[in-house]
């Protein structure tokens, strides 16, 4: 999925600086969420959010409620556009407090308190609507109502209205950039792998598979965890091992890819399924998230197919590290086997006519294909009274040296790394 297109999102910004084509189309119900029989419609307008909710669950203040999750985190998005955190300068903090100090409070008091916290008294005694809670804020967020910061959680909740589909597939805009690059001269390395970093007399010297390349300012775009292992230098390994090691945690993800020929397609893209039984062990999550590709996408899959990817959160710490062990074998068969029965049970009832080219990735997976560091996935999960200012951010306490992707501020999600990027790109150039 693809957020932050709006008028004045990140993504909308990243289009219009750089000529990309349109490839992609608003969604709305941006997710179908499936529970208990039941089905509950992620609408993007608050009024037709609140009657959902009203009609599924009952609950009284639904309007009240969407209405302040829309205005607070159009809110939210607002401030961290204009005032880049953590302030780097006197000016910087100077231009934070012009946002204004209740506001500033306000925001404070939501990073010490739970999302859950902010949810009706009746709502909370009612579990289904809390699960629903639950498993949003875990693919936007990674974390729980009951652990995201308020603050998060708003962020988390208000993504799904501005959410868009990408024609092509989630790569296609990174394409059009690519491409836009080397027409402006530049350089672009793919399947190409950093190996390690020294420093020179220009600055820093990275040596890559394909060569050696030397620089004055590096922007890293790898998780914090593997910039450990890339720099050569003692002190400067130390100084990250550091920052890395306050945040040594992440999630894992399962996902299915496949392709898919239904009598009758489902009309929506996005599907959240919670699960009707226990969980293999390893699985994290209380759902899978299911992404279609367009019907009418022929980038995706040929004619009367849709490509499909699942994902579930996974406890990496309850997976094998060992690929070649029968241990792992049964683990990836028995996720990917209970992964696709959820599938077949919700959308059986469409005409399923065809499976094809089935895989099952685990953080193994990832890890080998992506080397992100134990094959995390998603950022670093938020916690309550974890205050912005002691996140990982761009500015590393090396010389020229600054870091970019979902581990750094403001991270997760492309909207948020792109954010971080365009930030940092308005800092350098000052």
């Amino acid at each position: 999925t693809l957020n932050g297109l709006g008028e004045g999102g990140p993504l909308a910004r990243l289009a219009s600086d750089f000529s990309l084509p349109v490839r992609w189309k608003k969604v709305d119900p941006a997710i179908e969420i499936h529970f208990s029989g039941k089905t509950l419609r992620r609408l993007a307008a608050p009024d037709d959010f609140a009657d959902e909710l009203g009609r599924v669950f009952g609950v009284a203040g639904a309007s009240e409620f969407c209405h302040w999750i829309d205005t607070y985190s159009d809110e939210l998005w607002r401030f961290s556009q204009r005032y880049p955190m953590p302030p780097q300068s006197i000016i910087e903090y100077g231009q934070h407090l012009r946002a204004g100090v209740s506001f500033l409070a306000r925001v404070g008091i939501d990073f010490m308190r739970p999302f859950s916290s902010v949810l009706p008294r009746d709502w909370l005694r009612n579990a289904a609507l809390c699960s629903v809670f639950d498993e949003l804020l875990l693919i936007s967020a990674q974390a729980r109502s009951g652990s995201a910061p308020a603050a998060v959680g708003v962020l988390g909740m208000g993504y799904p209205a501005d959410m868009y589909y990408p024609v092509g597939g989630i790569s296609a805009m990174g394409h059009d950039l690519g491409d836009r690059l080397v027409a402006a001269g530049g350089e672009l390395s793919l399947n190409d792998r950093a190996i390690e970093i020294r420093k020179s007399s220009l600055g820093y010297q990275v040596r890559s598979r394909k060569g050696m390349r030397e620089c004055r300012r590096l922007i890293l775009a790898v998780p914090i965890w593997n910039c450990v292992d890339l720099f050569v230098d003692d002190e400067a390994k130390a100084v990250l091992r550091r920052r890395a090691l306050r945040f040594d945690e992440g999630w894992g993800a399962v996902t299915a890819y496949f392709g898919v020929r239904f009598d009758r397609p489902p009309g929506g893209l996005y599907h959240q399924i919670h699960f009707d039984r226990p969980a293999p062990r390893g699985v994290a999550s209380g759902s899978v998230f299911v992404s279609f590709s367009a019907v009418d996408d022929r980038s995706r899959a040929p004619s009367g197919y849709q490509a499909v990817t699942i994902s579930t959160h996974a406890n990496i710490s309850e997976i094998s590290r060992d690929r070649h062990s029968s241990e792992y074998a049964e683990f990836k068969l028995e996720v990917g086997d209970f992964i696709m029965d959820t599938f077949r049970r919700q959308f059986g009832r469409n005409g399923i006519v065809e499976i094809v080219e089935e895989r099952v990735g685990t953080p193994l997976s990832f890890e080998r294909f992506t080397r992100r560091h134990h094959g995390r996935v998603g950022g670093i999960p938020w916690k309550v009274r974890q205050w912005p200012m002691r996140r990982i951010h761009s500015y590393l306490p090396l010389d020229e040296v600054y870091l970019l992707g979902d581990t750094a501020l403001p991270g997760q999600g492309v909207a948020g790394v792109v954010m971080g990027a365009q930030q940092l790109s308005d800092r350098l150039t000052r």
